[in-house]
């Protein structure tokens, strides 16, 4: 962004030039899905059935976890307070690579 001169165009395309090269690397070097044969037949795993087994703890972590995904925020709330405290705007995405980094850590 600072060499740029905060010109956002430029930047999404050195984003898409970096993610079209990625995927045509991972194309030619990556790592390739075996052949499946089709003659089992596929069912789907998510039945009535097959929720009824899980227990009582499974379901109390996962509404503990659907409440904590409520009060998550949105990125963008961290941004308009970056530039409501005057940081530049070039220096906006270095607040999300923070936020991320602080995700990962408490993670």
């Amino acid at each position: 962004m600072l060499h740029w001169a905060n010109d956002f165009r430029a930047v999404f395309w050195v984003a898409v030039i970096s993610g079209i090269l990625a995927v045509t690397l991972l194309f030619f070097f990556g790592i390739k899905e075996p052949k499946h044969s089709h003659s089992e037949r596929r069912i789907n795993p998510i039945s009535r059935k097959n929720l009824q087994r899980l227990s009582l703890s499974y379901w109390w972590v996962a509404t503990i976890g659907a409440l904590f995904m409520l009060a998550r925020f949105s990125e963008a709330f961290l941004v308009l307070l970056a530039l409501q405290i005057n940081i530049p705007i070039a220096l906006t995405p270095l607040v999300m690579v923070a936020m991320k980094i602080i995700y990962a850590t408490s993670a």
